[in-house]
């Protein structure tokens, strides 16, 4: 979603949280936001950490699968192994 006209991270961020509110754990969350939207566009080379496949990866001070807030803290930022953004 944050790929549209009109949002942002932080509206992705919402709308995680929204969909926890409708009964989705934070791993199934997680994976709306990553994997899933990458096999529902037929394209298996991205939303996965796997050899010959393209991510960005966000590190955050704990754990998102326990509690999703912690996409709100994010200590860096790894895009095609470039790193993009780090806590300051």
């Amino acid at each position: 979603d944050a790929g549209c006209i009109g949002t942002n991270f932080k509206s992705a961020i919402r709308e995680m949280f929204l969909l926890t509110q409708m009964g989705a754990s934070n791993f199934q969350v997680l994976q709306y936001a990553t994997l899933n939207g990458a096999e529902a566009l037929g394209v298996n080379s991205i939303g996965r950490l796997e050899t010959d496949c393209i991510a960005d990866i966000v590190f955050c001070r704990a754990n998102p699968i326990n509690d999703l807030e912690e996409l709100l803290k994010i200590k860096m930022v790894v895009s095609r192994g470039t790193i993009v953004k780090v806590e300051q």
